[in-house]
């Protein structure tokens, strides 16, 4: 809700309350204040907040509001809408009939290049919001390859439980750098950004799984 009231309040952007789609604003509320279990607390999985500063760069700002969510702004039907990182389930199975033409895979950066260990920088509010870093975290999985550590900053994350679980998410996202292009029959019109779709093709059952 706090990005929402931004787009619609910001100095220097100031857009209509009916360019945003309120829906799925609520929506992602909702997504963050799922319950999870820290230091034997129930608390919201994703808080946020923080300073915004009137004199800095806006865009910035709302970049450092969404990655307390692990979330995403995008613009669709005419409106923009939101997302928080959930686990989300397919809403479209692709088969032949479907997939019109095949096009570029991708993978973005060769395994040797990719982090496989984190720590993030954030601001813990039990601790007057003083500037805290998490420990490293590694992915088990790649503990064997050459140490390639990054620093995630999140400004306006106030709780570690949420910067350890954004940590461990980006870290497995790292290994994710799959592109592929295909051409579908117009149903692929009702897509949004970050939807997600299956694929079960058996010309190609290469495809199958990504």
């Amino acid at each position: 809700m706090c990005v929402a009231d931004v787009l619609v309040r910001a100095w220097d952007l100031a857009l209509d309350y009916t360019d945003v789609d309120w829906t799925s604003v609520g929506e992602a509320a909702t997504d963050c204040d799922v319950t999870v279990t820290y230091m034997s607390e129930s608390r919201p999985l994703f808080e946020l907040a923080g300073v915004f500063q009137s004199g800095a760069e806006l865009a910035g700002q709302v970049a450092g509001m969404l990655s307390s969510f692990g979330g995403a702004l995008y613009f669709a039907d005419g409106v923009y809408k939101m997302r928080a990182d959930k686990a989300r389930s397919s809403i479209w199975t692709l088969d032949d009939y479907d997939i019109i033409e095949i096009g570029e895979f991708a993978h973005e950066g060769e395994s040797s290049e990719v982090p496989n260990a984190v720590k993030v920088r954030y601001y813990e509010q039990a601790e007057d919001n003083v500037e805290t870093t998490t420990p490293v975290y590694e992915h088990a999985a790649y503990a064997t390859e050459q140490h390639r550590e990054v620093m995630i900053s999140l400004p306006f994350t106030p709780r570690t439980h949420s910067a350890q679980i954004i940590a461990f998410r980006e870290l497995i996202r790292a290994r994710d750098g799959r592109a592929l292009s295909l051409t579908t029959h117009d149903g692929g019109l009702y897509l949004e950004p970050y939807d997600v779709i299956t694929i079960a093709s058996a010309a190609a059952s290469w495809l199958n799984g990504l």
